[in-house]
């Protein structure tokens, strides 16, 4: 599980990494390391909950590339994605930024609404099918976002997972 904000240039900044009691070793995320965020789990949870066109913002730096055959890094695909993500209220990183790793991501939303910060459940995807990301771990993490905005002092959210009344 990783908990992490976006930085002056849409990176990904893990705050806290919670290790598996499985052995896992395939992942590059370390606590206080950045990481793209259009292509993580975490990453895109944020870029989504941003009011702006945050890809535009990706698309000046330049920094769209192909980490791997799954990275989305054409502009209006990405635009495409994040919309998804804001319909369904989570986010699905299906081996885009690292081969062999799949995670599920939703932003956390601070007192007025804005976003604050980002969570992902990650693992390999032997062990992480869609099913189970797009179900209970999707639900789990949409969840434990929603308990830490209400801890912030976010508002109620709707059954989207958008802020509500």
């Amino acid at each position: 599980v990783h908990l992490g904000v976006l930085d002056d240039e849409l990176r990904v900044v893990y705050l806290e990494k919670l290790e598996s009691t499985h052995a896992v070793g395939i992942m590059m995320s370390r606590v206080g390391r950045t990481a793209s965020s259009y292509c993580t789990g975490l990453g895109k949870a944020m870029l989504a909950a941003l009011p702006d066109d945050p890809v535009a913002t990706l698309e000046e730096q330049g920094t769209l590339r192909p980490y791997t055959p799954n990275t989305i890094a054409e502009p209006e695909a990405l635009r495409a994605e994040l919309e998804r993500i804001r319909k369904r209220g989570y986010s699905l990183d299906l081996e885009e930024h690292e081969p062999g790793v799949r995670c599920v991501g939703a932003a956390i939303l601070g007192p007025h609404g804005e976003m604050a910060a980002g969570l992902s459940i990650s693992g390999p995807a032997q062990r992480l099918p869609e099913r189970l990301l797009r179900g209970p771990l999707a639900e789990a993490a949409r969840a434990a976002a929603a308990e830490i905005g209400r801890r912030l002092g976010a508002r109620r959210e709707s059954s989207d997972g958008h802020p509500g009344g």
